[in-house]
């Protein structure tokens, strides 16, 4: 037995929690199906390891962790079987970095003429969409530490002073759920009680604003004199 932590899943109202969970595997061997049996290509049987992770004693109310793996890898004892159930247990943060790529980045519009300026651009936007999830990530679980843990000083001040129309920032840095609010202002998000929480869309859509910001006071400091 030993803890996993279970990630927060605001779809379906999951809270973030440690669960403890027995585990057992072991190697079975999956037949060829019948109507491939033609194909002499393929092998008669496949062996393949199942890990079970059996949650034990989960709270009053809540649906205990069940969670049957099965893997080619090999499993040969119990410090490996827990190294699987660690990596499977973070497959959420995979399927948001994908999400955050796709939905907030938009990579599957991105267009090259070459396959590996089409790579690079991807590497570019894989740097954008971990910043991004970063941001939301620690705004959701520390919404109270400062904005500089993910902000550099001058961002949150421009950020700050073109989201409030100010021309000066405040001396103290804002918190992370206010930095992240005012990005996803610059981003379009209205705000409104009724809102929720900004998507990554929008936060995709706000940090480029700020960036063209952010680029464009040389030119605007050096214009006005």
């Amino acid at each position: 037995m030993y803890e996993v932590e279970i990630p927060r899943d605001s779809h379906t109202a999951r809270e973030r929690r440690t669960a403890t969970v027995e585990v057992r595997f072991g190697q079975v061997h999956i037949l060829r199906p019948q109507n491939l049996r033609s194909l002499d290509s393929l092998s008669v049987s496949l062996a393949v390891t199942v890990i079970s992770a059996r949650e034990i004693n989960a709270p009053e109310g809540v649906e205990a962790v069940n969670w049957q793996l099965i893997t080619n890898l090999a499993v040969e004892d119990f410090e490996t079987a827990r190294r699987y159930i660690t990596w499977y247990s973070r497959r959420w943060l995979i399927e948001m970095f994908h999400y955050t790529l796709k939905s907030g980045c938009a990579v599957e519009k991105l267009q090259s003429d070459t396959t590996e300026r089409l790579r690079k651009l991807i590497e570019i936007y894989s740097i954008i969409a971990l910043r991004i999830m970063i941001i939301t990530y620690l705004v959701r679980t520390q919404p109270d530490i400062s904005c500089e843990t993910f902000l550099s000083t001058t961002e949150w001040k421009v950020l700050y002073c073109s989201v409030k129309h100010s021309k000066s920032p405040p001396s103290k840095p804002p918190t992370a759920y206010e930095a992240c609010i005012m990005i996803a202002r610059l981003g379009g998000f209205a705000g409104f009680k009724s809102s929720g929480f900004p998507g990554v869309k929008v936060i995709w859509w706000g940090l480029a604003k700020l960036t063209t910001i952010l680029h464009s006071l040389p030119f605007i400091q050096n214009f006005v004199g």
